[in-house]
């Protein structure tokens, strides 16, 4: 099943994989590579471990892993991320006194990478994580000879 989350992680993926083909093109030093995302599941599944979702999203977090750092990810939220913009359908007018063309304001500063302020932990319920039962058995036994025995 697609949902928004799988298509969000999904483009994480592809931010990765184009990050290793430009760096394998370009033949030059890289001295550090971030990587903004604007959804805060994505964020959350990857400072996860793959191994606690099912197939589809544990595959995605397991080569964004192999590629990447946690600390290289990083939130934008929705007011400042500039590919929202076209998917709310602005009218040209509306795109030039946007950020459209510039990106967001942040990344033009000296302190553009921070620390992420987005919550970690996942959501009670979350359909990609793998359902984990635990089963215990009691008996309570006075039987001297039977405890003895084990």
């Amino acid at each position: 099943m697609v949902t928004i989350p799988r298509l969000e992680l999904t483009a994480a993926v592809v931010a990765v994989k184009m990050s290793c083909k430009l760096k394998e093109e370009l033949h030059m030093r890289i001295d550090a590579k971030y990587f903004w995302c604007d959804s805060q599941i994505v964020i959350v599944y990857i400072n996860n471990d793959a191994k606690r979702f099912h197939l589809f999203v544990a595959n995605r977090v397991k080569f964004i892993k192999e590629h990447t750092r946690v600390d290289q990810w990083q939130y934008v939220p929705t007011k400042d991320n500039p590919a929202d913009h076209a998917s709310r359908g602005l009218s040209a007018a509306e795109l030039l006194m946007s950020n459209w063309f510039t990106g967001p304001e942040f990344l033009w500063t000296v302190h553009a990478v921070q620390k992420s302020v987005v919550e970690t932990s996942l959501q009670f319920g979350d359909p990609e994580v793998k359902a984990q039962v635990l089963s215990i058995h009691y008996k309570c036994s006075n039987d001297l000879l039977e405890r003895l025995c084990r």
